[in-house]
């Protein structure tokens, strides 16, 4: 599955938000407060965020 998502500011950070479309979320079960490790990586001159959900929150 590919969709698109925008970046956005995150209040008072130097970070940045990327919102999970809700098809993923209902398709895969993301609840609040899930923890995901997020890995940065590299292929065919691309960069690629990589997320993997290390805590289900119930």
């Amino acid at each position: 599955m590919t969709k698109t998502v925008k970046a956005r500011k995150h209040t008072n950070a130097a970070s940045l938000e990327v919102t999970v479309p809700a098809e993923i979320v209902k398709n895969n079960k993301l609840n609040d407060g899930d923890i995901f490790k997020v890995e940065l990586k590299e292929k065919d001159n691309k960069m690629v965020l990589e997320y993997e959900r290390i805590f289900e929150n119930q």
